[in-house]
């Protein structure tokens, strides 16, 4: 995403964006009409037992995390109560906050508005995080870029799928741009939309509220993330009681998982405990500083790839996050070293491309069928993140950790 030397014209930059903007739009569009049409796709589709739950909590009070919601799902799309994914609502309650708007339609309308809004809160969080950080400024890298994002695999997944991920990305996007101009309340609102699905960003989490503790002008923050929180536990309280103890109670009939460290040598969970505490060094150290330090932004990318690693999630849907922090380790190794971000960009894009091509060619032959996903998981899954935590280290540890943009 190298940049022309030349002045920029806003105007003409602009109406380039949009001409973009309605590209991508008939692009999401197309991917939701055609996936909506598929019977299949509709119905194994995240959105439908949550969708189902819903419309049962609204029409007959039953809880969300009820058993018998997923039975009745599965009847509905296996013919059988019971299958080995063993579905379920999984998820805070404030969910609902998304999906009673959506059970107030035909599940066929649901569908399709969730997997339009799925792509374009994706989109926007992350195009939110380049407003922040004003790179790049030019409407071509920004197009290649988010173009990029669009075919991300994990990505396209999610669409396909109907995921909430993408409720993390704009949530975390939204939040750095609030605290690029210094509304910290705003921010702190901003973040509980991480929590919504809470597993992929538990370090991110933990980092922003530290980092808000040590200096007293971030308190409002907290403010923010405290008074939007118990908002949102009230409404959703008033919805479904006692949804705490029932989601907890929930999770353990989760289809068991492993996480990306438990693929290998991980006795007694003891490599990720030492990795958790390693986190906590280095956020302690980088508590005080400002947003605009790549020591931040290190440490920013460090917790959303860790997580990444340690936490056992099913799929690789959850990485779509990692265009958050591709954008921040580009954006500090282009102002501070050119060199290294030549090389950083580059094996991005190896990674990027590698995790397609491994996909592709399992594809491409019935009798590997089904390790394509294997594969393309290992590339996004692993690869990716350890990637990003190699380049984030320097930034939140080495010379450049205190410079500003």
């Amino acid at each position: 995403m190298t940049e022309s030397t030349q002045p920029v014209d806003p105007k003409l930059e602009q109406k380039k964006l949009l001409i973009f903007s309605i590209v991508i739009l008939l692009f999401m569009v197309g991917l939701a009409v055609t996936f909506n049409r598929l019977e299949g796709a509709r119905l194994r589709s995240d959105i439908f037992l949550r969708w189902h739950a819903t419309v049962a909590l609204l029409a007959d009070g039953r809880n969300i995390y009820d058993p018998i919601n997923a039975e009745e799902v599965n009847m509905i799309v296996y013919g059988v109560p019971e299958i080995f994914l063993k579905p379920g609502f999984y998820y805070p309650a404030n969910l609902l906050l998304f999906t009673v708007p959506l059970a107030l339609l035909p599940y066929e309308t649901a569908h399709l508005v969730w997997t339009i809004m799925g792509q374009i809160f994706y989109v926007l969080g992350i195009y939110a995080l380049i407003r922040a950080i004003k790179w790049p400024q030019r409407a071509a890298p920004i197009t290649l870029f988010l173009g990029l994002c669009l075919l991300y695999l994990p990505a396209l997944q999610h669409a396909i799928w109907g995921q909430f991920n993408t409720i993390g990305v704009l949530s975390l996007g939204l939040c750095y741009l609030a605290l690029s101009k210094q509304k910290y309340v705003l921010a702190g609102v901003l973040v509980t939309g991480l929590t919504v699905k809470p597993h992929p960003y538990v370090l991110t989490i933990v980092f922003l509220l530290l980092w808000a503790v040590f200096q007293a002008w971030r308190w409002r923050f907290l403010l923010g993330f405290a008074v939007a929180g118990f908002m949102q536990w009230i409404i959703t309280e008033m919805w479904q009681p006692g949804w705490v103890f029932a989601f907890f109670e929930a999770l353990g009939g989760y289809l068991p998982s492993q996480s990306v460290i438990d693929w290998g040598w991980n006795p007694y969970q003891g490599v990720t405990a030492v990795l958790i505490i390693a986190a906590l060094i280095l956020f302690w150290i980088n508590r005080k500083e400002p947003l605009e330090s790549p020591a931040f932004a290190g440490s920013l990318s460090i917790s959303l790839a860790l997580s990444a690693l340690i936490v056992p999630i099913v799929g690789m849907m959850h990485t779509v996050v990692m265009p958050l922090p591709i954008l921040l380790i580009c954006f500090y190794y282009y102002k501070f070293s050119p060199k290294l971000f030549r090389y950083a960009a580059l094996s991005f894009v190896v990674v990027y491309v590698l995790g397609w091509l491994v996909f592709l060619f399992g594809l491409s032959r019935a009798d590997l069928y089904g390790q394509h996903i294997i594969w393309s998981e290992g590339v996004y899954k692993a690869i990716l993140p350890l990637l990003v935590i190699i380049w984030s280290l320097p930034l939140s540890l080495g010379k450049y950790r205190h410079a500003k943009w």
